[in-house]
This record gives structure tokens, C-alpha cells and sequence, in this order.
């Protein structure tokens, strides 16, 4: 599962690029709060990206103190390629299981899908109530 090493990143330079990609033109403080890491640790991350040429800092076009953070093209190409790998590498190790045990994982991932997608468009904790009824509501067939 660490096909993205193929390409010398990180874990956290990995996540950063993948949120810069989804997120684009964001600071320095919210890919500190998305890693979950000081802000001291995500400068190291991000001066590393820099360095390799995969994101770019630059001003805020809105406010002159703030530094936005931007995935340069290489940026995009090498994530891009980092997550196919990985992908990959999943998808032929889901292929050795079972088809219930297939089905099983398809559902926990779409839990996880919704559960983490909820949180990044909320900012808030999901209640462990919803997730409940949401496990509840399509149960795994095995």
C-alpha cells in the first residue's frame, strides 16, 4: 500500500497532495489541521514538496499575508501516478478474496466514503448515532 514511495513521497507529502488536489489554493493551517500534525511538522512536509517542485507557494490574492498553496503540474502528474499505483495494488489484493468478503469490504469502504465526506465538507464530528443508523440501514451480506 505504499506504491506513492515509487515516487520518494511521504505519507503526509502523499495526503498533502491529494488535498491540495481536491482543495485547491489552500494554507498552510489547513493541510496542518487535515494531517493532523503541528505546523511546524507541515512546514517541513510542505518546504519538502516545494524542494521537489510539486507545489508552489505564493500570495493570496485576497490577503497579502496569507500564503496559498498550489499543486504545480508536476505536482498533479505525481499524485496522480502515486494514487493509480496504489489502486492497483489494492484492487489485485481485493481480487484474492472472497466474493461475500468482496462485498463486505465495498460496504465498509462506502461507510468510510460517507463518513469522512461528511466530516471534510462539515468541518464538525459525525455522531456516532449516524453512523450507526447508517450501518444499520444496508448491512453487510455475508
Amino acid at each position: 500500500m505504499r506504491s506513492h514511495r515509487s515516487c520518494r513521497l511521504s505519507i503526509p507529502q502523499f495526503r498533502t497532495l491529494v488535498m491540495l488536489h481536491t482543495s485547491p489554493s489552500t494554507n498552510l493551517s489547513a493541510v496542518t489541521e487535515f494531517l493532523g500534525t503541528s505546523i511546524s511538522t507541515t512546514s517541513r512536509v510542505v518546504a519538502g514538496l516545494v524542494a521537489k517542485g510539486l507545489v508552489h507557494r505564493c500570495q493570496s490574492p485576497n490577503d497579502r499575508r496569507q500564503i496559498q498553496l498550489v499543486l504545480t503540474p508536476r505536482g498533479v502528474a505525481v499524485m496522480q501516478k502515486s494514487r493509480r499505483a496504489t489502486q492497483s495494488e489494492l484492487a489485485r489484493e481485493l481480487e484474492t478474496l472472497e466474493s461475500g468478503d468482496q462485498e463486505c469490504v465495498a460496504h465498509a469502504m462506502k461507510l468510510l466514503q460517507w463518513l469522512f465526506s461528511s466530516r471534510l465538507c462539515t468541518r464538525e464530528p459525525v455522531e456516532a448515532i449516524e453512523l450507526k443508523d447508517k450501518v444499520q440501514s444496508e448491512p453487510c451480506r455475508r
